[in-house]
């Protein structure tokens, strides 16, 4: 017996901060299956709750966790999964398949990240990520200068932390890493829901990507170890004025050199996210994670994509609301507006990024096209832990029959 598909699908969208945790619920004749796309935060406050509010919803009528979906292995994307008390309550759930991003970028980001924090440490400040030791870290990147050291500290701590996600993900008994194009199991476990998978592109011959961005964390990082062992230390501030602002200058390029190399790769982790889009009761919903617009480039010139994702009818802003993470080619691409189109924001403000420099997350321009343009449910402001959004399948209008015709 074929089972049909789901009948009614309802996504919840959590209060995370700055991070993301959204739910799918799909509606079938004999229980609920759900999917989680992400469960992350900048901090850890909400995590637990989350969690249990996860547990308690799926579980509700004898519902099941049929996958978790890591869009990209950052903390404001998978940090919950780190979390002891949260995976313990989410484990309870038994969780089918893990979706990841089919990338060799994991690695390479905690090179980066650990040279950054090495950095802080040999000016004596603690690597801590966490949120308490937000001054002294603050403290130990300002020799690099004000602008690359608060650019430091969001991007290391974003790219921080994420082995124990990695860990427990794995543990999963079924786990996919997947590409632009690739068939996944998670449709066998939603039956009658359509999922492609368009991102991360695909790779091609000639891409520098990861590789390039490994060999330059490999040889640029020195394992914490100082370049000149023996050579005589000197404390800076023994040093004469005229000598000082040398040092300072050294210091200020350091911290940019540093802030490129970083910017890169969280760029390269970025544009290699899983990108999802699903098909059920009549519904399209896109998923993409971090991806910005050198992804989507890649993306949208692929056969057939653009068609498809012209009628997206959920789309869930890419990157927090970042400038690069709804590109205009995106969004041109979308024939849906108004009512018609959800899109779906989970931000928080003054996190990353500055007005002045129009480099602000949430972007200030692209947040008035969402409220001008479509029906925008953000975070921002959100006082309750979850909110439900039904996505119903449109009513169906009978066949209008030809004049003498007989009933269907």
């Amino acid at each position: 017996m074929v089972m049909r598909g789901p009948h009614a699908v309802e996504l919840f969208v959590y209060q995370v901060g700055f991070g993301d945790c959204l739910l799918l619920r799909f509606a079938y004749d004999d229980h609920p299956r759900h999917v989680l796309v992400d469960f992350g935060s900048a901090s850890h406050d909400t995590l637990l709750p989350v969690a249990e509010d996860i547990v308690e919803k799926v579980s509700a009528s004898g519902g099941t966790l049929e996958a978790i979906v890591a869009s990209t292995l950052r903390r404001d994307h998978v940090s919950g999964f780190g979390h002891d008390d949260a995976w313990s309550a989410l484990k309870t759930l038994k969780p089918k398949l893990v979706l990841r991003p089919q990338t060799t970028s994991d690695a390479t980001t905690r090179a980066f990240a650990q040279t950054a924090a090495q950095e802080v440490q040999r000016r004596g400040a603690p690597t801590s990520s966490t949120e308490e030791d937000h001054d002294e870290l603050s403290d130990g990147l300002r020799t690099f200068g004000v602008t690359a050291s608060r650019a430091l500290r969001f991007i290391s701590r974003a790219n921080l932390d994420t082995e124990a996600a990695e860990k427990n993900l794995s543990a999963v008994d079924q786990q996919e890493r997947l590409s632009f194009g690739d068939a996944t199991r998670l449709e066998a476990l939603l039956p009658g829901v359509r999922v492609h998978v368009l991102g991360p592109p695909r790779a091609r011959v000639g891409d520098g990507g990861y590789l390039g961005v490994s060999a330059a964390a490999t040889s640029w990082s020195n394992g914490g170890k100082s370049l000149f062992a023996r050579a005589k230390q000197v404390n800076v501030r023994a040093l004469p004025n005229s000598v000082r602002w040398f040092t300072r200058r050294l210091d200020t390029m350091r911290g940019d050199q540093l802030l490129e190399l970083l910017r890169s790769v969280d760029d390269s982790v970025s544009n290699a996210s899983l990108i999802l889009l699903f098909e059920a009761c009549g519904k399209k919903l896109l998923f993409p994670g971090d991806a910005q617009a050198a992804s989507w480039a890649r993306v949208l010139e692929e056969k057939g994509v653009a068609e498809l994702v012209r009628d997206v009818d959920v789309y869930k802003v890419g990157e927090h609301g970042s400038r690069n993470g709804t590109p205009r080619s995106l969004w041109n691409s979308f024939s849906k507006r108004g009512t018609s189109l959800l899109t779906v924001l989970s931000t928080m403000e003054r996190k990353h990024g500055t007005k002045a420099a129009g480099t602000e997350v949430p972007r200030t321009a692209l947040l008035e096209v969402l409220e001008r343009e479509s029906t925008l449910v953000s975070t921002m402001g959100m006082k309750a832990l979850v909110r439900a959004l039904p996505l119903h399948a449109p009513a169906k209008r009978p066949a209008r029959r030809r004049r003498g015709a007989p009933p269907a």
